[in-house]
């Protein structure tokens, strides 16, 4: 199978290192791994996301790279300094109630599992603080734009952390599995919580993964340490050889958003830097149809959804 070609907003592959800097050198696919598997094993199964740059007062021009692409990285959405401020938020109040810096992944009497009542995260979701983060207006005002409507932002926003060294990040999925009761028009905001380079576990999305059907997607569940028969495989590498297409990297700074279409598969990288990740995914449907009744509670770790 022909893969598809990536393209930088100018025209022309864009090349990163494995911090996420960018570069006039080839892309570099050393210790890129996820859940401890590699992304790939040749750098030409590499390519970069490129980032919308040309303002959102052309409707019908945002909503034509959403459909080509399946997703639109917006570069400095959000104000940088509201964003490092939730951040220090979050680790500030892990801090004066005693926890480790690390995410907590382990049951037992001190650690339980992530999200879960007791976890930081799921405290975390229920502040002001974060509801107020997840409202701004800037996030409504893009999902306006390519839902072509008013937008209806989900209670179940989810917060995910992930520590250096662990090798856990985000398998290789599509959102759709897990939001497909309700209107089919949905539109995920992925918000990095911080800097996220490569080497900070930044997310990574299947070139020209939303085109495929849903058949297509049965080949891509056979190598999985999960049961969850949602979920496609953890071996990012054998996803993309098995379907022929390109892994998409890039490196996000506080106050980047991706928007992505609920069939687009994406997954996150292992955190192999110093400095754990945060991120929050929220998702917006039109305000007059149906949602998903599963996504009108806020999220715990333990829903099942």
């Amino acid at each position: 199978m022909k893969r598809p070609q990536s393209r930088s907003a100018g025209g022309a592959d864009e090349s990163v290192d494995v911090e996420g800097a960018a570069h006039e050198s080839p892309l570099v696919a050393t210790q890129l791994t996820s859940n401890g598997s590699p992304l790939v094993s040749d750098t030409n199964d590499l390519g970069v996301l490129r980032a919308y740059s040309d303002g959102l007062s052309d409707h019908r021009r945002v909503r034509e790279r959403y459909d080509e692409d399946g997703y639109l990285l917006c570069r400095a959405l959000l104000d940088r300094s509201d964003v490092l401020a939730l951040r220090s938020a979050y680790f500030s109040a892990a801090r004066s109630s005693g926890e480790p810096p690390g995410p907590l992944t382990m049951s037992g009497p001190e650690m339980v599992p992530h999200g879960v009542a007791g976890h930081r995260a799921h405290s975390f979701v229920r502040t002001p603080e974060f509801q107020a983060f997840t409202s701004i207006p800037a996030l409504r005002d893009v999902a306006a734009v390519i839902l072509a409507c008013e937008p209806r932002l989900l209670p179940r926003q989810i917060l995910r952390e992930y520590s250096p060294g662990s090798n856990r990040a985000s398998r290789a999925h599509t959102d759709h599995v897990y939001i497909n009761r309700g209107t089919k028009n949905v539109v995920t905001a992925w918000i990095p919580i911080g800097d996220c380079s490569l080497a900070s576990g930044s997310l990574v999305y299947l070139e020209g993964s939303h085109h495929l059907q849903p058949d297509e997607l049965d080949a891509v569940r056979a190598v999985t340490d999960r049961s969850d028969p949602r979920r496609l495989s953890h071996d990012l590498g054998w996803v993309a050889r098995r379907l022929g297409r390109r892994w998409l990297v890039g490196d996000y700074r506080a106050g980047d958003v991706v928007f992505h279409s609920p069939h687009m598969i994406h997954a996150t990288l292992d955190v192999s830097g110093t400095m754990p990740r945060l991120s929050t995914d929220v998702r917006f449907i039109p305000a007059t149809e149906e949602a998903d009744e599963r996504w009108l509670e806020t999220w715990s770790g333990d829903d099942g959804n």
